[in-house]
C-alpha cells in the first residue's frame, strides 16, 4: 500500500483510477480499497485528491505559473472543481494563497 501511495505522490497527474491502482497492488478493486484505507487511513480517491492539492500548493508558490495551468497540470479536469477543493482543504482560494505569499 505504501508503494502505491508513493507512486501517487511521485506522479500526481497520472492515471490513478481505482482499477489502475488496484492492479499496481495486485488486488481486486474492492479488496484494494479496504486494504488501502486500513493502511493509509483514507480512501484511494481521497488520497489522490489530497496529493494533487498538495502539489498544486507547491506550484502556486511560483507566481509565473497561471492558476489554471497548475490545476490542469496536477490532474484536475475542471477549474471550478479545483478551486472548490483547494478552498475546502486549505481554507483559502488559490489566488488568496498567492496573495499571502506576495
Amino acid at each position: 500500500m505504501l508503494a502505491v501511495a508513493r507512486a501517487i505522490d511521485e506522479d500526481v497527474s497520472g492515471d490513478h483510477s481505482l482499477r489502475t491502482l488496484a492492479a499496481l497492488a495486485s488486488m481486486s478493486p474492492f479488496h484494494f480499497i479496504r486494504c488501502f484505507k486500513r493502511v493509509v487511513g483514507t480512501t484511494p480517491h481521497a488520497y489522490v485528491r489530497i496529493a494533487r492539492l498538495r502539489e498544486a500548493g507547491r506550484r502556486l508558490c511560483d507566481p509565473r505559473l497561471p492558476i489554471a495551468a497548475v490545476a490542469f497540470d496536477v490532474g484536475f479536469q475542471d477549474l471550478s472543481v479545483f478551486n472548490h477543493a483547494f478552498r475546502e482543504v486549505f481554507g483559502m482560494t488559490p489566488r488568496q494563497l498567492r496573495e499571502t505569499l506576495a
